[in-house]
């Protein structure tokens, strides 16, 4: 489908808190001023951050639903799979510090425990205070320093006039930093050292279901690539959030994309396959095959969620107008995500 690249600052929505029609396409960068007025209930704030190397897989997340905030740190070190996570559900009377602009500060501290992401000229710092992980207090100083013109997927999905939602996918950025979990110390940092980030803001319907695949590396060129796909969630809509980063250059696809998969055994192979076929073939046509499986399942009465997120080689072609893009067993992460919130 035909999707409007829009190149010129906008606000997402109204002071009534309406959906502003000329916030409706995708980006280069991100230009939307995603600040959400009116009241509260149904706005969703997210600001999602994973780095990646051969070795360590890091995420650290801050996210306000409104009636629940949550901040979490996640670390799995690959050889020998060992996943150590936290998490922390934030009473109401506390919110976390979260702009609408992707380039805004986020702050989060509660009890000891501290969570900021600082915008600086070239990049964003991630620091995390977390005492009481499992396995050592943990501490971790990184850095993320994208190459100058470094561009993103960024995308308003628009369900109707009071419900729409802005993400910015920011795969393949390169990253350094330490992680220390206790006397431990990981030191993140090289060529295939990558960050990436989901930045997003909206109102959301209650029930929601999606499909995600997020992978940033080397493609079997040596190119860096960037990869964001996604299902369900904008079925219906005029956008997708799919999309490539090529050596820094943005690709969108404006295809839609299903994730085919065993749900009884995640830890089979993934199918992600473009529901367009041209004269070079699928414009999507890859194949996960997960090594670790991860669950999150949330009841807190009014908000529930099941999380279910594998960790995979992904392996296949992107067909762009510019060639093919060819994956051979870059690291990425997989999941299926239920939400009623």
């Amino acid at each position: 489908m035909s999707e409007l690249e829009l190149t010129t600052s906008h606000a997402l929505v109204g002071l009534d808190g309406r959906l502003n029609p000329a916030a409706v396409g995708w980006s280069r960068r991100p230009l939307c001023d995603a600040t959400l007025p009116g009241p509260a209930g149904r706005r969703k704030r997210w600001n999602y951050w994973s780095f990646n190397t051969p070795e360590v897989h890091f995420v650290v997340a801050v996210i306000d639903a409104d009636y629940m905030r949550v901040a979490f740190v996640d670390l799995l070190t690959i050889a020998d799979l060992k996943w150590r996570g936290s998490r922390l559900t934030l009473p109401l009377v506390a919110r976390p510090r979260m702009g609408g602009k992707v380039e805004d500060d986020v702050a989060f501290v509660w009890r000891g425990r501290r969570v900021e992401m600082s915008s600086w000229a070239g990049g964003v710092d991630v620091m995390v205070d977390w005492p009481g992980f499992p396995g050592g207090d943990l501490r971790a100083d990184l850095r993320t320093e994208p190459p100058p013109g470094h561009e993103s997927i960024n995308v308003t999905i628009p369900w109707s006039a009071k419900r729409y939602h802005f993400t910015s996918k920011q795969p393949a950025i390169p990253a350094e930093g330490t992680v220390r979990v206790g006397d431990t110390v990981h030191e993140l940092g090289g060529p295939d050292c990558f960050a990436a980030l989901d930045f997003a803001r909206g109102v959301w319907r209650y029930d929601s279901t999606w499909n995600w695949i997020s992978a940033s590396g080397r493609d079997a060129q040596g190119r860096v690539v960037g990869l964001n796909l996604g299902a369900g969630w904008t079925d219906g809509t005029p956008m997708t959030e799919n999309g490539v980063i090529l050596d820094g250059v943005a690709h969108k696809i404006g295809c839609t994309v299903g994730f085919e998969y065993d749900p009884r055994d995640l830890m089979r192979p993934w199918r992600i396959r473009s529901d367009s076929v041209g004269d070079a073939g699928r414009t999507v046509d890859l194949e996960v095959a997960p090594f670790y499986r991860h669950r999150l399942n949330v009841d807190a009465v009014v908000i529930r969620s099941r999380l279910d997120q594998v960790l995979g080689r992904v392996t296949g072609t992107v067909e762009l107008p510019e060639g093919s893009v060819r994956l051979d067993g870059l690291l990425c992460t997989c999941e299926e995500q239920k939400a009623r919130w």
